[in-house]
């Protein structure tokens, strides 16, 4: 998992970039982010590089297309948070990541997620907003 090696800051864009272009339609929607998970990737770091192209706004992940993006993200943090809990930790580690979460969580309300996808955002910052209290 060396960063000269395997430069997730590098290929996790890559990869989405790819998915979004070439894959769209086949397989499973989380492929990439699975990917990195099976490779026991550390969810921070692939919601570190996640969350900025979220915030960047860059292509092809503008406009509509900031919707894959946001879905991959909220799959992530899905991820995180169940399992943090199920390990008995700290969710997400910290208060202060969890803080950060939340807040990213709140943003992805707007970015053209479905109904079924805004309502798991709005029951996972509840259930983050009980776990900072």
């Amino acid at each position: 998992m060396s960063e000269i090696v395997f430069p997730i800051p590098m290929l996790l864009p890559m990869l989405e970039r790819y998915a979004l272009e070439h894959q769209r339609g086949v397989g499973p929607a989380t492929w990439v982010v699975d990917l990195f998970l099976d490779l026991e990737v550390p969810h921070e770091t692939l919601y570190t590089v996640l969350e900025a192209m979220f915030y960047n706004d860059e292509a092809p992940f503008h406009g509509p297309n900031r919707r894959y993006i946001a879905s991959d993200l909220l799959y992530l943090i899905q991820h995180w948070f169940h399992s943090t809990v199920r390990m008995g930790g700290i969710v997400f580690g910290s208060d202060v990541v969890a803080a950060r979460v939340s807040e990213t969580l709140s943003l992805l309300r707007e970015a053209g997620l479905s109904q079924d996808l805004i309502r798991v955002v709005d029951e996972l910052r509840i259930r983050i907003e009980d776990v900072l209290r």
